[in-house]
């Protein structure tokens, strides 16, 4: 492990649970709720009827526990040196209530996002607009011919 690394691994002390780069002082206590949610939004992304599945929980650290459901997007034909993914984090306002969720997909290098209320709906939204652009580009290039 690396010294940035480590100084990104959590330390148990009583009821604090706080990585020294850190220093928000972050709590036992909250790691646990974070991570349930976490949990329970991969269920309920996994529950949905159609399209992606095996969502997993991803728990960090930054001035407090953060955390987000994540799920690999397989691209062999990806040409970045980073893989292609979807995430959806659950934002939450000054009382600590959950106010919206933020959908991201990454393609190729390419990030599309979408806010909403509920993270069935910015799933859908950005879906619908990578198909839409796809749709787009077909449309825009079946009008080339190659000659030779």
């Amino acid at each position: 492990m690396t010294d940035a690394e480590s100084a990104w691994t959590p330390v148990s002390s009583g009821e604090i649970y706080c990585s020294p780069a850190c220093g928000a002082d972050c709590t036992k206590a909250e790691f646990e709720l974070v991570t349930m949610r976490a949990e329970r939004l991969c269920e309920r992304l996994n529950a949905m009827r159609f399209g992606f599945k095996d969502w997993k929980p991803r728990v960090w650290e930054n001035m407090g526990w953060h955390y987000e459901a994540i799920r690999d997007v397989p691209n062999p034909n990806s040409m970045m040196p980073y893989p292609d993914e979807c995430s959806i984090d659950e934002y939450f306002d000054d009382e600590g209530e959950a106010s919206g969720y933020c959908c991201s997909i990454i393609i190729n290098g390419q990030q599309f996002m979408h806010d909403a209320p509920e993270p069935e709906e910015a799933l859908i939204t950005v879906m619908n607009l990578i198909r839409g652009l796809h749709q787009q580009f077909e449309r825009h290039f079946s009008t080339f011919r190659v000659t030779q």
